[in-house]
């Protein structure tokens, strides 16, 4: 009977280790569970970031297209506009030289009282392209203050 006691005792001893061991297995297949439940729920967060991500670049890819897009516009804008402004600058130059042959043969007393007429620059300008003959001839035909004036405005550097 000592001899069941004592097998008895140590049936119950190794029942309790492997009870605790069972205890410690399951705390540890807990710890692993929640670890791993862990980790999962944050691969998920980085998957949806991730999506997030991607579609935040795909939407700075499209923006910057629209906006290379719009540069492109505007420098031909911008190209355009140089050759209109080159063209109206030629188109004013030819009108202006028009003028100067006009005003080089007409009578100096005449051109003188129809530039007295005309705007101060438009003036000034057909002034500036005669030939220093013609113009001095115009000049001396207004009255003093006009033609000193005018010459001040011809000789004044812009």
């Amino acid at each position: 009977m000592g001899h069941c006691v004592q097998t008895t005792g140590l049936n119950f001893v190794h029942l309790n280790l492997m009870q605790e061991n069972r205890q410690r297995n399951l705390t540890s297949l807990l710890r692993v569970k929640e670890i791993l439940t862990r980790l999962a729920e944050q691969q998920s967060r980085l998957r949806l970031r991730a999506l997030e991500l991607d579609r935040r670049e795909g939407q700075l890819k499209t923006l910057q297209e629209d906006i290379q897009r719009q540069v492109s516009q505007l420098e031909k804008l911008q190209q355009e506009i140089e050759k209109d402004i080159k063209e109206k600058k030629n188109q004013d130059n030819s009108q202006l030289q028009k003028a100067v042959a006009l005003y080089s043969k007409m009578d100096a007393a005449i051109a003188a009282q129809s530039l007295a007429k005309l705007d101060r620059m438009i003036a000034v300008s057909i002034l500036k392209q005669m030939k220093e003959k013609q113009a001095s001839l115009v000049l001396s035909s207004m009255g003093a203050e006009e033609s000193a004036s005018i010459i001040e405005e011809i000789t004044r550097k812009k």
